[in-house]
Order: structure tokens, then sequence, then C-alpha cells
């Protein structure tokens, strides 16, 4: 169960690179603003075993009065969770802390052009510094960064991905347009998402390509998710 949560949207690991070119304008804004959310999904390796998650959302303001966003990620056994801090509009990530029984990270911090990965090695605790960017953001948080995406006006995107482990992914995020999925929720009309990473050999990004699905409402939610090269998948069940 481990390895299942910690291959969950693996798309590069050990590649670090430079740091890309900011935007002037926010690349993602969130659509719920200040709306608390709840839903759960489930994920699998080849659909094997499916793994049941429920995510929440809340807003709280930090000492400065910001406006925050706190997602709370845990599987229906409870035997550990991540909770995910973002700002509430653009949804840039400011922590992720994991705890319980889980993958090797601990805690992962962001401010200013410096995050601060700490996480427990196979003998000791270790910690590591890198850089980032303003299109930096943690790879845990796309189920809910992506749904800021401008599905109204389409473009390509690129941004910095900071891995579990500290590594960084320059990725490709592509509009794909519109088709009907199916998952255990139901029947959407979804907005399709294709995310690419900048490998150095064609071949690589090709293998290492994962899809994203959300519904087509005026607030979307994510529906599923795709990696097609290790068969993981994950789709919303309420």
């Amino acid at each position: 169960m481990k390895r299942k949560f910690a291959i969950l949207f693996v798309f590069l690991l050990g590649f670090n690179i430079a740091p890309v070119c900011s935007g002037e304008q926010p690349l993602f804004k969130n659509p719920a603003a200040g709306k608390p959310e709840s839903w759960v999904y489930r994920t699998s390796e080849k659909h094997r075993d499916w793994l049941v998650m429920r995510d929440t959302s809340k807003y709280i303001k930090d000492k400065d009065g910001r406006s925050l966003m706190v997602v709370l990620s845990e599987p229906e056994h409870r035997r550990f969770s991540t909770t995910m801090i973002m700002e509430s509009d653009n949804m840039k990530t400011i922590s992720v802390t994991v705890t319980g029984e889980t993958e090797i990270v601990q805690e992962a911090r962001y401010a200013g052009s410096m995050a601060s990965i700490q996480y427990r090695g196979f003998k000791k605790r270790e910690q590591k510094k890198i850089w980032v960017t303003a299109v930096t953001y943690d790879q845990r948080t796309l189920f809910w960064l992506l749904r800021g995406y401008p599905f109204q006006h389409p473009r390509e995107i690129e941004i910095d991905l900071i891995m579990p482990l500290g590594n960084r992914c320059s990725v490709k995020v592509r509009y794909l347009g519109t088709e009907g999925i199916t998952v255990p929720a139901g029947k959407f009309k979804a907005h399709k998402l294709e995310m690419e990473p900048n490998a150095i050999l064609p071949v690589f990004s090709e293998k290492l390509k994962t899809y994203f699905w959300f519904s087509t409402e005026r607030i979307p939610r994510f529906l599923k998710y795709a990696y097609p090269a290790q068969g993981v998948v994950a789709e919303l069940v309420k």
C-alpha cells in the first residue's frame, strides 16, 4: 500500500533542472475560493487493491490576515494524513506535511525563492534546500491546483513541480478538449488535460505522460487521473 501511494502521480524522479521564468499573471485561479469542500476518490495500480481517499478543504487567516486554503487528505483507514496549505486565490504551495505510516517525506515548506524539504532517510532524518520560482508548485497538490486551469481560454502552460524527495521536474500542461467519461460518482462531461515532463529524450516524455479529467461545471470537480505507463488510476467516488 505504501508503494502504491508513493507511485501515485510520479512522473519523473531524480531529474534536476533549472528554474523556469515566472509569469506576470497567476497561472491558476481557485474556482471555489472561500468555499469549503469535501470529496472522496479511489486510487489503484493496475486496478488492484483500491485505496479510498478523502480530501477536505477549509479556509483560515494567517497572522497577517492572508486567506489560506488548508486541504487534509487521508485514506479511510487514517493511518497517515497529508496536510497541504496553499494561498487561497492562486493555490501557490506554502507547505505540505505528511504524518503517520506513509511515504518518506515529512514536510516541505515554501517561502519566497526557497523550499525546505525535510524527510526521513533510511537511517536518519535529512533536509535539503532548493531554489523555487513563481511557477513552482508541489506535486501533491495537483488534484486541487489543476482545477484552476483556464479552461475557457486554454493554452499550454509550463510549470515547475517539486517532487516528494525534493527533485524538481519541469512539465507542460496541455488542454485536449472535452469528452464524456464514467467514474464511480457517475457520468460526466469532462475537460481533459495532458501533463508531459520535459525529459532529455522524447521517448521518455511520451512514457511519462499523465492525464487529468475535471468536470465542465462552473466550479470544476476532480474526476479522474491516469498514468498509463504504470497502470495507475484515481477516480472520483463521491
